[in-house]
C-alpha cells in the first residue's frame, strides 16, 4: 500500500496484492485513514520521507490509532516517486487510459507503489491488474471499533476467524470466491442498483437449489487460478500449472454455458453472466502446448524450436560428459570416478 499527501487533510492511496495481481486506488483523509487501514490491513505502506510523524499527530487529534499499534511495516520513499509521470510510462502499451482516469493524488499513490513493486520484484514481478477505483460514496465506511464489535471477520475473544460472522456465512468453495466475500463483507455497498444487481445474481441460484448445488461440484474442481496466473508470470510454474489452466479454462466455459441455457430458459437473465467470458487465443495457446507434454512431464519435441536446439545440445553435452568419464576412469584407474 502507497499513501500520497495532498493539500489539507486530503490523501491518495493505492494497494496490490502480488499474489493475485489486484490493484486499487482510491481518495482518503487523513480522518478516515484508520477506517481504510482496517478494511485492507496492508502489510507494508509506503509513505513519503518526513510524513509518517505528521500523519500520526494528524491522526491522533482525530482519535484514530496511528501505525505503532499495528502489525504494518512502515516503508519511506522519496518524494520524487510519488509522480505520477512514472505510473503513465509504466501503463503506456498496456492499459494507460485507467491510471489516466484516476486523480492526481491516487495517480501519485499508485506510481509509487508500481516502481516499489518492480523493484523489489526484479525478474520476477507478477502481473498486476489495471488498477481500479474505490470510492467512498459506494461503499459504506466502517470503523475500527464498530468492525471489532460487528465481528465480521475476526472473533472478539481471539481475533480469529472462528465464530465471526464470516466463518457463519462463508460457503464458497473456491479461493477467489472466499477472497470475493471477504471483500465484500468489509466493504458494504451504497449503491441501490449495485445492490440490487447482487441480490438478483443471488436470487438466481437461491430459488433453484438443484442449479446451485451443480455448479458447485463445478466450482469444487477449480484451482486458485488467480494465484496460478500469477505463479506462472515470474516463471516459477511447472507444464502441471499450465494443465490446470487449462482444465480451469474449460471447466470456466462448460459453467458458463450451462448457466447461460439455464438463464434462458428461466426468462431473459443472460446478463448475470457477462462477466464470465475466456480470451479464446489462451486457450488455443495452452491446448496447442499442454497437448504436447510428454508422460514424463516435458514438453515434447515439435512445439518449439528453440527447447528443441536447446535440448539436443543438452544432449550432446551429457555424451561429451560420459566420454570424458570413461576416458579419465581408465586413465585413474578409479571405476566410480564422477565428472
Amino acid at each position: 500500500m502507497a499513501i500520497a499527501h495532498g493539500p489539507g487533510q486530503s490523501l491518495g492511496l493505492a494497494w496490490v496484492d502480488v499474489s493475485t495481481g489486484e490493484f486499487k486506488i482510491g481518495l482518503s483523509s487523513v480522518g478516515s485513514l484508520s477506517e481504510d487501514l482496517e478494511r485492507i490491513r496492508p502489510v507494508e505502506v509506503l509513505v513519503p520521507v518526513g510524513f509518517l510523524n505528521d500523519l500520526h499527530s494528524s491522526m491522533a487529534r482525530f482519535g484514530n490509532r496511528g501505525f505503532k499499534q499495528r502489525s504494518t511495516q512502515i516503508t519511506n520513499q522519496l518524494q520524487d516517486v510519488f509522480t505520477n509521470e512514472l505510473a503513465d510510462d509504466y501503463w503506456k502499451g498496456r492499459k494507460a487510459t485507467k491510471i489516466k482516469a484516476a486523480s492526481e493524488l491516487e495517480a501519485r499513490a499508485a506510481s509509487a507503489l508500481i516502481q516499489y513493486v518492480e523493484y523489489t520484484q526484479k525478474g520476477a514481478a507478477p502481473i498486476i491488474d489495471a488498477p481500479s477505483q474505490f470510492s467512498s460514496r459506494e461503499h459504506m465506511a466502517i470503523d475500527p471499533n464498530t468492525r471489532r464489535a460487528l465481528e465480521l471477520t475476526r472473533s472478539w475473544a481471539d481475533g480469529t476467524k472462528r465464530g465471526s460472522l464470516l466463518s457463519c456465512i462463508d460457503k464458497t468453495v473456491t479461493a477467489s470466491g472466499r477472497r470475493l466475500m471477504q471483500n465484500q463483507l468489509c466493504s458494504p455497498l451504497l449503491s441501490v442498483d449495485q445492490i440490487n444487481k447482487r441480490l438478483d445474481a443471488v436470487e438466481f441460484f437461491y430459488s433453484d437449489a438443484h442449479l446451485a448445488y451443480h455448479v458447485q461440484l463445478m466450482l469444487k474442481k477449480l484451482p486458485d487460478v488467480e494465484r496460478l496466473f500469477q505463479k506462472i508470470s515470474v516463471g516459477n510454474s511447472s507444464t502441471l500449472d499450465l494443465n490446470s489452466l487449462l482444465s480451469a479454462i474449460q471447466l470456466a466455459e462448460e459453467i458458463r454455458a450451462f448457466l447461460l441455457v439455464e438463464a434462458k430458459r428461466k426468462g431473459g437473465e443472460e446478463e448475470l453472466l457477462m462477466g464470465l467470458h475466456v480470451k479464446q487465443s489462451l486457450r488455443e495457446e495452452l491446448e496447442n502446448s499442454v497437448q504436447n507434454i510428454g508422460s514424463d512431464g516435458n514438453i515434447m519435441e515439435g512445439y518449439s524450436k528453440e527447447l528443441d536446439e536447446l535440448r539436443n545440445q543438452l544432449a550432446v553435452n551429457e555424451k561429451a560428459v560420459d566420454s570424458l568419464c570413461t576416458r579419465y576412469r581408465s586413465l585413474s584407474g578409479i571405476p566410480r570416478l564422477a565428472i
